[in-house]
């Protein structure tokens, strides 16, 4: 009998140590999917920092871009200006020569014909 309480005890001693082993290895295993999703967030956030680094990077060469061309566009638009305006008082002083030829012909013109008038009423 005392063989059997013993065997009994040992037993129970046994289920005890095989519950609490069963207990452990199930912590282990949580605390290794823990530490796994852990690492994995850890990855995720470094890939997210370097693409936000990155993303910064864009937009300063962005705004560094737009600012070159905002002031390239400047300097354009007065180049233009001063194009427009040298062409402006050109194409003025060839039209104003223009009629000046055209008044001084004109002019010979009418001398001609009043010398021809003058010449069939004399």
């Amino acid at each position: 009998m005392e063989d059997l309480k013993t065997e009994d005890i040992l037993l129970e001693f046994k289920h005890q140590k095989a519950s609490e082993a069963s207990n452990i290895l199930a912590m282990d295993n949580s605390l290794t999917a823990q530490e796994k999703e852990l690492e994995d967030l850890k990855q995720r956030m470094a890939e997210i920092q370097m693409q936000n680094k990155r993303t910064a990077e864009q937009t300063t060469l962005t705004e560094e871009i737009v600012k070159l061309l905002m002031e390239n566009y400047g300097k354009n638009l007065d180049s233009l200006r001063k194009i427009m305006e040298d062409n402006g008082k050109r194409y003025a002083e060839e039209t104003l020569r223009y009629y000046m030829k055209r008044e001084k012909e004109l002019e010979d013109k009418i001398y001609m014909l009043e010398n021809k008038k003058s010449c069939l009423t004399s």
